[in-house]
């Protein structure tokens, strides 16, 4: 509590600097649990609302270019708690691709364009979905644990992760077989766009983790 209002004594004092003023009637304080951005934010971490997962893992098979676009926006929004997110959503995305390739990539020209998802394609899409159910809740950094950067790139795509170890057991259900528990911070996955495949390897992957690293939150 005594950190609670050291840190909400700065941001009053920010507010007060910068001339900022709150609207009383959208601000709560001491909550234990709140909503931001689709968020949900208490002492275990960061995770996505469970009613928007919900409501993505109820849609339907794509009928339009459109639908599937609107999908896929709506679930890249959420690929920081999916593990190996570029992998799975890489068949839809191709598709989405191949269905705009000869129009323009807006929604109004999307949404004129029907298709029909292959077997393959229904499987990714379900796939998709399970990994909405799954996705993990993301830590807050801990300056008294150690701190790994797990990176990897390839001509497919390139990822990193980066985890906390700490000896405080059950905060985590997962571990390292020496008794550290071990967090999740941060996870970021993404394609490799065709413009690159043309440069070396070094450079692919080199330029990949900076990208990565420099965007992610």
């Amino acid at each position: 509590m005594d950190t609670y209002l050291v840190k909400l004594g700065e941001l009053f004092s920010l507010l007060n600097h910068f001339g900022l003023k709150l609207n009383a009637k959208k601000t709560s304080l001491y909550q234990t649990q709140v909503k931001w951005c689709g968020k949900l934010i208490d002492g275990q971490g960061i995770r996505h609302d469970p009613e928007r997962i919900n409501s993505l893992r109820a849609l339907p098979y794509p009928c339009t270019a459109g639908e599937l676009q609107q999908f896929i926006c709506a679930i890249n929004w959420m690929r920081d708690s999916i593990i190996d997110f570029a992998r799975q959503v890489e068949p839809l995305q191709r598709r989405l691709d191949t269905a705009l390739a000869s129009t323009r990539r807006t929604k109004r020209a999307a949404a004129n364009i029907a298709i029909e998802l292959t077997v393959d394609e229904r499987r990714a899409f379900d796939q998709v979905k399970d990994a909405l159910a799954n996705a993990i809740t993301l830590d807050f950094p801990d300056d008294t644990s150690t701190t790994c950067l797990l990176t990897e790139a390839s001509d497919v795509g390139y990822a990193i992760i980066v985890t906390q170890h700490d000896l405080k057991m059950g905060r985590q259900p997962y571990t390292n077989g020496v008794g550290e528990a071990i967090k999740s911070c941060a996870t970021a996955t993404t394609a490799c766009p065709s413009a690159y495949l043309g440069t070396t390897t070094t450079w692919r992957r080199t330029f990949y983790l900076a990208h990565t690293c420099g965007t992610s939150e």
